[in-house]
């Protein structure tokens, strides 16, 4: 009964969004406790993360466009309506029309943040390698999001987690000085769509704990702006790009590659392989987006990876999906009884089938 009380809570709180929506109103409604605090307008984020505690605290942002806060120091969840729109549902996209900031240290402990079902301009981790360890971030979680640019990481962090989102450019972990470098304790991959995964160090010659798994390293795309992904471990990926000494690699597609490089451990992997060999569809274009249009990556029944699903994003425990877990309100209607007595709501959602 709890379970189907809060998926209500959350139809209804999205019903009040959806209604905004149609009349063009962006608006961010907080739930602390047991009391629930709508804002309306572009800088209803704003609004809504001040009035935040600092702990347990959620966000829901309708559809729409809103400005992010300055800086995200506290431990929070926030939820989008997602970075994809459907006219024909009449469903828009959540964007937050700049970069968002969290921003560890400055005497905060943040320990525990939630991002999901929104489209960004950047997402970076602010900070330097001399934050105090009893003040850098815990606990990150960023689900089903679009970063139009970079996921960056400027100082120590540790757990964090990335599952079904699209960054168009690299997750990073330094400077723009490529002599400094920032560590990542336990970075986890998980059916996403990026360019690169570079430079997270934990010295000048040792690589982070990083884990890439059933995700589509579309290297080609920065045009080498960027140094070669890190020694990390690759699981049941498409790689298209280089993985230099150090690294594993098990259950990957490796793009216009016949071997391993030297010092690259591995097995079950695909060689020899152009894109268009690939993809079930035949296409030579590993973009989420083709003339803004989503584009199906998934791959030929032929290529399966070490856990006998699909290699890429459409395989693994948490196959590609980019409607957010809140349902999604496509249809909104009321009528008032003729006596004036009783309002009658009609609801549609879309409901996903994996969170």
């Amino acid at each position: 009964m709890k379970k189907i009380l809060i998926s209500m809570l959350a139809i209804a709180g999205f019903a009040v969004a959806q209604a905004q929506v149609d009349n063009e109103v962006s608006t961010a409604t907080l739930v602390h406790g047991d009391q629930t605090t709508v804002y309306q307008g572009v800088n209803a984020f704003i609004a809504a993360y001040n009035a935040a505690a600092d702990t347990l605290d959620v966000i829901t942002l309708s559809p729409g466009s809103f400005y992010p806060p300055e800086k995200i120091q506290k431990s929070i969840t926030i939820r989008g309506a997602g970075f994809e729109g459907d006219s024909t549902k009449r469903i828009t996209r959540t964007r937050v029309g700049g970069d968002i900031n969290i921003t560890p240290g400055e005497g905060k402990n943040i320990n525990g943040i939630t991002i999901e079902g929104i489209r960004c301009r950047s997402l970076c981790v602010q900070g330097n390698d001399q934050t105090p360890a009893d003040q850098q971030l815990h606990n990150l979680n960023i689900n089903k999001c679009y970063m139009e640019g970079r996921v960056q990481f400027l100082s120590l962090a540790h757990d964090v987690t990335l599952s079904r989102c699209y960054v168009t450019n690299s997750i990073v972990g330094n400077h723009s000085n490529y002599n400094d470098y920032v560590s990542i304790d336990n970075l986890q991959l998980f059916n996403c769509i990026i360019s690169s995964v570079d430079r997270f160090l934990n010295n000048s010659t040792s690589f982070s704990n990083i884990m890439v798994n059933h995700c589509i390293i579309n290297q080609a795309h920065n045009n080498g702006s960027y140094v070669g992904l890190g020694a990390y471990v690759f699981y049941n990926c498409i790689i298209n790009g280089n993985v230099p000494s150090g690294g594993t690699v098990r259950g990957c597609i490796l793009i216009n590659q016949s071997k391993l490089n030297d010092n690259v451990e591995g097995d079950g992997n695909y060689f020899g392989k152009q894109i268009a060999d690939v993809l079930a569809d035949g296409s030579s274009s590993l973009e989420y987006y083709v003339n803004d249009v989503p584009h199906s990556l998934a791959v030929k029944d032929e290529f399966v990876g070490i856990d006998n699903t699909p290699v890429g994003v459409f395989g693994g425990i948490m196959p590609w999906n980019p409607i957010p877990s809140l349902p999604r309100i496509t249809d909104f209607k009321t009528t008032v009884s003729d006596d004036n007595k009783t309002l009658h709501v009609s609801i549609k959602a879309d409901v996903p089938g994996n969170p």
